[in-house]
């Protein structure tokens, strides 16, 4: 069926209607219990969407990236959900990639401000470990801990920072 804008509502505004209906009808059909050779399966989605408009006009690249964007941002507010590329995702997408390329280039630099406290065993009270963590505000990184958390992770750079802080320790901890 042709769906047009209602009195009042932009085209774009039409669109972004019919986006989500028919996400919503989508949803619904998944969420129905499918028979796999005598098995009742059930099938779960989150979904991104992205637009584009005449005023601005964006990549057929960049409108996949953005709603693959929305959708990992539904995946991680929770199952079953459906999540529009907006302004405040793309605000929020040019920190993580600001915070991300920060951290980035700390982890190509010979030394970063690390943070590390004693794991002291209560009976005998020896040194049995130490936890590290970086110190992002003297590294210059002044975002908040979920911040250059999801920003690591985003970028794929949690596994460095693990690797490079579990090195620390073994370093510390040797004789």
């Amino acid at each position: 069926p042709e769906v047009g804008p209602a009195d009042g509502e932009t085209s774009s505004d039409a669109a972004h209607a019919h986006a989500l209906e028919l996400a919503e009808r989508l949803l619904e059909a998944l969420n129905q219990p499918y028979d796999v050779h005598g098995h009742e399966m059930m099938v779960g989605a989150s979904i991104g969407i992205a637009g584009a408009s005449g005023e601005d006009p964006v990549s057929i690249d960049q409108l996949l990236s953005n709603a693959d964007i929305a959708a990992y941002r539904a995946k991680r507010l929770g199952r079953g959900r459906i999540e529009m590329f907006d302004d405040e995702l793309r605000r929020q997408l040019a920190k993580t990639r600001r915070v991300a390329r920060s951290v980035g280039r700390l982890l190509d630099q010979p030394r970063l401000p690390i943070l590390c406290s004693a794991l002291v065993h209560l009976g005998d009270r020896s040194v049995v470990g130490f936890d590290c963590a970086v110190d992002w505000e003297t590294a210059g990184v002044c975002e908040p801990p979920d911040v250059i958390a999801r920003a690591v992770d985003d970028a794929g750079m949690s596994r460095a920072l693990d690797v490079a802080l579990s090195m620390l320790g073994l370093i510390i901890l040797s004789p």
